[in-house]
């Protein structure tokens, strides 16, 4: 009996079989393609965190408040993409490679790509 023989037949008794080779083929690389993606760009948003209270070395006692208060957002909205950054590629190694959950394995990984942008982007404001 053939791999499409054996599909078929599965999906008239209404189940999927155990092993179907063109569910997952693809499945490798689109979470290799996000990692390699998302994984910099996390990097570059820690550089930011990291390094943005030097922006606060000119400030006296009284001074800068504006910068103070946005920094103070854009620390938490870039810890909190990178969060959910690292959550959703999780979740887009940890979905299976089967046919039913491509699409969830591709929203998660786009959505990972925006968080992953979105972490650096938060420390690229121009306040003075």
């Amino acid at each position: 009996m053939t791999t499409n023989a054996a599909a078929d037949m599965a999906e008239t008794a209404g189940t999927e079989p155990e092993h179907d080779p063109a569910a997952g083929s693809h499945g490798w690389g689109v979470r290799l393609l996000t990692a390699l993606v998302v994984l910099p760009l996390l990097v570059i948003g820690l550089m930011g965190y990291g390094l943005s209270p030097m922006a606060l070395d000119s400030c006296g006692p009284d001074d800068c408040e504006a910068l103070k208060r946005s920094l103070g957002q854009a620390q938490a909205v870039g810890l909190g993409a990178g969060l959910a950054a690292v959550v959703l590629l999780v979740v887009t190694w940890a979905l299976p490679s089967k046919r039913k959950h491509r699409d969830a394995r591709a929203v998660a990984a786009l959505l990972a790509v925006a968080a992953a942008i979105l972490c650096p982007a938060a420390f690229n404001n121009p306040v003075g």
